[in-house]
């Protein structure tokens, strides 16, 4: 397997786990709602797991800026190099996978806070339980 191929099958996977994510982190909106006490209040316990979804949400949305950014930044410093040195722009660029690390700690930070999320709506389903 060619390492351009590994790469890709691994930003398929991550893509993957961002969009399931997505969808984990709706449902479990919609779970704290369904749960929520006969007088329509939402329990500390939900409350606090929609606290930790809405900072999911904020850092989805900061993993896919941040990326574009150092993306966008890198590849115009690229250009003008590569311009200055060929008087083209065309040509082959290899992306750092470093300047990705903050991305990557976002991502995994992601997979935390819904886990987390879904940790209290196990712990209200136990106290509905018993």
């Amino acid at each position: 397997m060619k390492n351009s191929e590994i790469w890709q099958s691994y930003a398929d996977y991550t893509k993957t786990v961002s969009e399931n994510l997505r969808r984990f982190a709706f449902a479990a909106i919609g779970i704290c709602w369904v749960i929520k006490d006969s007088d329509s209040n939402i329990s500390a316990l939900l409350l606090t797991s929609i606290i930790f979804i809405f900072i999911y949400f904020i850092l989805d949305t900061a993993q896919s800026v941040i990326g574009a950014v150092k993306r966008k930044n890198w590849i115009e410093n690229k250009e003008k190099e590569y311009l200055e040195k060929n008087k083209s722009i065309k040509g082959e660029y290899y992306f750092p996978k470093k300047l990705d690390s903050i991305t990557f700690k976002l991502w995994q930070l992601k997979i935390l806070v819904v886990g987390i999320a879904y940790l209290f709506i196990a712990i209200k389903f136990i106290k509905i339980i018993f």
